[in-house]
């Protein structure tokens, strides 16, 4: 039978492993985009790993489950921090609804000339699509 401190610095390399897969996973996958706008299977690796870790800090308090669950720690918050609060949109403000008239403004295109919205007024409809830098 396994005693009380090996069990518990196993819940705490468990926990910490789950909480390195959850933060590393999503960056590697990044490019799937349910993955990209959710981060959810990433998320509950992450919390889960931190919570094997308390969970083995508070069976036994060792020098394995101190640093496990430090690292641990450090590993899920920062991830939950970067993808969560970091990574988030600012607030959308100035919407325009379909139909509406836009405000004129000026923008280098991708060849790095200014490009006036005024300038395709009576040309027809215009799409304007802007992407996220870091996809």
């Amino acid at each position: 039978m396994i005693d009380a401190r090996k069990r518990a610095n196993s819940w705490a390399w468990i926990g910490l492993l789950m909480s390195a897969v959850g933060g590393i996973s999503y960056y590697a996958l990044i490019s799937v985009p349910w993955i990209r706008s959710t981060a959810l299977p990433n998320t509950i690796l992450a919390v889960a790993g931190l919570l094997f870790s308390i969970i083995a800090f508070a069976r036994k308090r060792t020098k394995t489950t101190i640093l496990a669950g430090a690292l641990s720690g450090l590993l899920s918050i920062g991830f939950l921090l970067s993808v969560h609060v970091l990574m988030r949109l600012p607030a959308p403000y100035g919407i325009v609804a379909v139909g509406q008239d836009a405000n004129d403004f000026s923008i280098p295109n991708q060849y790095g000339q200014r490009i006036q919205l005024s300038s395709y007024e009576g040309k027809g409809p215009v799409l304007l699509v802007f992407y996220r830098g870091h996809w």
